[in-house]
């Protein structure tokens, strides 16, 4: 039932979250802290055109078309908290 589908995707999650790059964590846990592309930028001193070729990688591995949708997934997940 439901529990199955929600432990399920908790494993999608968990395999999405193991395919991205150390640097596509950091960009991904500064993004779901609420910074916008530049000040992710800034605060790795990479450029705009570089965040923003992160962010379109992780949404690619989650399949989701925004940050606040692999945000929601990330956050249910403790492990998450502990990789940044």
């Amino acid at each position: 039932g439901s529990l199955r589908r929600r432990e399920a995707r908790r494993g999608e999650v968990q395999e999405a979250l193991a395919r991205l790059t150390p640097r596509e964590r950091e960009v991904l846990g500064l993004l779901v802290e609420g910074n916008t592309l530049k000040e992710v930028a800034f605060r790795l001193t990479i450029s705009p055109k570089t965040a923003q070729i992160h962010r379109a990688s992780i949404l690619k591995k989650f399949g989701q078309g925004t940050i606040v949708q692999v945000a929601r997934q990330c956050l249910t997940l403790p492990q998450f908290w502990k990789q940044g």
